[in-house]
């Protein structure tokens, strides 16, 4: 499991019993939409994550399918740092119970859990076969300029209860507060929950299509406003850099690199918080 030595405050749900450790600034957890609503076939592009620990412990997240094999989630989804070593990861589409095997994953290198703050907060998960569901168009990065509401869609908890209503892929408008180079921050209304980690978020184009603009991240209050989500038009190339090599290699390694343990982190919103061990039988 996630070390509980984190100068941090993160719950995860642990046989039933949620544990706490306490930070001086921020609260940590892996966050599905608070307000939201069932979102239908044309959000089949966004899939779940779902984590096996080493130990047994397992986790959820979600994610965006870009290219027929490739997912784009958030760094803290996958990387060592947050899920532990040797954590297996499974994507699974909507209307199929399947889980695809991830072959490999890879998130920025400058990621940091200690610093999420700074930004980074972006991955991609390279499934070994092709992914049930049509990808979106990642290439054309919409102007947010004007930009009021974003949608949001992911899988995670209606509740933040931490309950067991994650893995219904929802959906809610939501304001958009704020908009700078690593984030685009959510103001007041609906929010993102445990699970939603990874999760996309649009905007609508003039024509009244909508392109992706964000990748769910995290927040400073459990499921509440002020959500931060991944600017990904400043992430582009990493991203496209992954697609590329993931189009190249008919079956890429995987190659997950990671760094030392955190020490402070705000809220996530994917894996930690409904984290689960391995039930023995007795």
């Amino acid at each position: 499991m996630v070390p509980l030595s984190w100068q941090c405050s993160f719950l995860l749900l642990l046989a039933g019993a949620a544990l706490a450790c306490e930070s001086e600034n921020y609260s940590t957890s892996q966050h599905a939409i608070l307000g939201g609503s069932p979102s239908g076939p044309e959000d089949e592009a966004i899939v779940a994550l779902r984590i096996k620990q080493a130990d047994g412990g397992r986790g959820l997240c979600s994610g965006v399918v870009v290219a027929p094999q490739v997912v784009v989630t958030a760094a803290h989804c996958v990387a060592p740092q947050a899920v532990g070593a040797n954590a297996v990861f499974y994507v699974l589409a909507d209307g199929t119970r399947e889980e695809l095997a991830v072959s490999s994953v890879e998130f920025d290198p400058d990621f940091d859990l200690d610093l999420i703050g700074r930004g980074h907060d972006i991955a991609v998960a390279i499934t070994a076969e092709l992914i049930p569901a049509p990808a979106l168009d990642f290439a054309a990065q919409p102007e947010l300029g004007g930009v009021s509401t974003l949608r949001l869609v992911g899988y995670g908890t209606s509740s933040a209860a931490m309950d067991d209503t994650e893995g219904v892929r929802r959906q809610a408008l939501v304001p958009l507060d704020d908009v700078d180079d690593k984030f685009l921050t959510l103001g007041d209304g609906a929010a993102p929950c445990y699970g939603d980690s990874g999760g996309a978020a649009f905007v609508q184009r003039e024509d009244g299509s909508e392109a992706l603009a964000g990748i769910v991240s995290f927040t400073q209050n459990a499921c509440g406003p002020g959500a931060k989500l991944t600017n990904l038009a400043t992430y582009q190339g990493f991203v496209a850099e992954q697609i590329d090599n993931a189009e190249a290699s008919s079956s890429p390694g995987c190659t997950i690199a990671g760094r030392g343990e955190a020490s402070t982190l705000m809220w996530l919103f994917g894996v930690l918080a409904i984290m689960r061990p391995r039930r023995r039988r007795g």
